[in-house]
C-alpha cells in the first residue's frame, strides 16, 4: 500500500477536492434560480401599458387626441412597444415639430411634444417654421378650420413669403436682410416673393409693392431708401408701386398723383 502524499487529503480519486465538487453540484441550482428569477422579472416588467403622460404646449393640437393616437399605436405588451414607431406616428401630425418618447417604469410612457412655431406664411396654404420647413396643417385646434380661414385671424400678422420650396432658407434670409435695411425708414416687409427665374418682389407694410428684379438687390434697396426718404415718404399713401429694376433711378406708379405744391 502506497503512503498518502502531502496535500492529497480531501481529494477524490480523480484529484478534485470536495469543495470543488460541491460547487459543481450547486451550478444547476444557481442556473435554475437565475432562469426562473429572470423569467419572473420579465413577466413582472412586461405588463400591459397602463399610463401615458403627455407633456408640452398644446396650442394647435388636441392633447387627448394625441394620447389616443399613442394608445392605438401601442396595443402590445410593455416591453414590446417600439418607441420609434410611436415617435414617427406623432411626428406625422403637421403641427408637431418634434417628439421625445421614453418609458416610465414599470408600466408608463412619457411623451414630450414640441409643436411647430410658424414664423411666416408660405403662400396661401402653408406655414413656415424657423428652420425653413414648410408645413400645411389640414386642421387647426381640432375645429376643422383651414389656413385660408385662419389667416384672417391669428396668422394675419405673419409675413407672407413665397418661392421655390427648395429655397425657403434663401427667402427667409433675404427677408431678414431687407427688413434690416427698411428699419431707418420705419418700414417693414409684409411679403416677399422669389420667382422661379430669380426675380424678387415685395410689399411693404404701408401697402407699396416693389419690383426688385434679379441681382444687385442691396444696391437697389439703397437707391430706393435715398429717394423714398427725400421725396416719397410724405406721399406714401398715394403710391401703388415702385419699380427699381433699372440700373439707375426708379419709377413710381401712383394710386393718385400728389397735388402740386404752389
Amino acid at each position: 500500500m502506497k503512503p498518502l502524499l502531502a496535500g492529497s487529503i480531501g481529494k477524490t480519486a480523480r484529484g478534485i477536492s470536495l469543495y470543488e465538487l460541491l460547487l459543481w453540484l450547486q451550478l444547476p441550482l444557481f442556473a435554475g434560480l437565475f432562469y426562473y428569477g429572470g423569467t419572473w422579472a420579465v413577466k413582472w416588467l412586461d405588463q400591459p401599458l397602463e399610463n401615458i403622460s403627455m407633456v408640452g404646449t398644446f396650442g394647435h393640437t388636441d392633447k387627448s387626441g394625441l394620447r389616443q393616437l399613442v394608445w392605438n399605436q401601442v396595443e402590445k405588451r410593455y416591453l414590446e412597444i417600439d418607441l420609434a414607431d410611436v415617435k414617427q406616428a406623432l411626428e406625422a401630425h403637421p403641427w408637431i415639430h418634434q417628439v421625445d418618447v421614453r418609458r416610465q417604469w414599470p408600466t408608463g410612457l412619457k411623451v414630450k411634444v414640441t409643436e411647430e412655431i410658424p414664423v411666416a406664411r408660405w403662400g396661401d396654404q402653408g406655414l413656415l417654421n424657423s428652420e425653413g420647413r414648410v408645413f400645411v396643417p389640414q386642421q387647426i385646434d381640432g375645429a376643422g378650420e383651414n389656413l385660408r380661414v385662419l389667416k384672417e385671424r391669428q396668422f394675419q400678422e405673419l409675413p407672407k413669403l413665397l418661392g421655390p420650396e427648395s429655397r425657403t432658407l434663401t427667402v427667409m434670409e433675404q427677408f431678414r436682410s431687407l427688413n434690416q435695411q427698411m428699419k431707418p425708414l420705419q418700414l417693414q416687409l409684409s411679403s416677399l416673393e422669389l420667382e422661379p427665374r430669380g426675380a424678387w418682389s415685395l410689399t411693404l407694410n404701408n401697402g407699396i409693392r416693389m419690383l426688385l428684379g434679379r441681382g444687385d438687390v442691396v444696391n437697389k434697396m439703397h437707391r430706393f431708401s435715398r429717394v423714398y426718404d427725400s421725396q416719397l415718404a410724405n406721399h406714401a399713401d398715394k403710391i401703388k408701386q415702385i419699380d427699381v429694376r433699372y440700373t439707375n433711378g426708379l419709377t413710381v406708379t401712383w394710386r393718385q398723383p400728389p397735388k402740386a405744391q404752389s
